[in-house]
């Protein structure tokens, strides 16, 4: 099991408003803030997920905690949406 700090920052701390953009059947998806990661619904599994950019380069990544995978991209090219894409 997951220690309780690291637990903590992979809870929901703040819910997000999905803007409209939901799956249109009118379920209700996760999709919150913890401590440091995204927490959202993908494929009715939990997905933590976090990225950033900075001058020249870009990363992105994102786990699925109950099936034990995830993924890391980094990217020589800043505010590029592909390592969000390859993840």
């Amino acid at each position: 099991t997951l220690p309780d700090a690291l637990r903590e920052i992979h809870t929901p701390q703040m819910l997000i408003a999905s803007g409209g953009r939901g799956s249109g059947d009118g379920v209700a998806r996760l999709n919150a803030y913890g401590l440091g990661f995204f927490v959202a619904d993908f494929r009715d599994r939990v997905y933590w997920n976090h990225g950033g950019n900075t001058v020249g380069m870009t990363a992105a990544m994102g786990m699925l905690p109950t099936e034990k995978i995830g993924a890391v991209v980094l990217s020589s090219l800043d505010h590029t949406g592909v390592p969000d894409a390859v993840v």
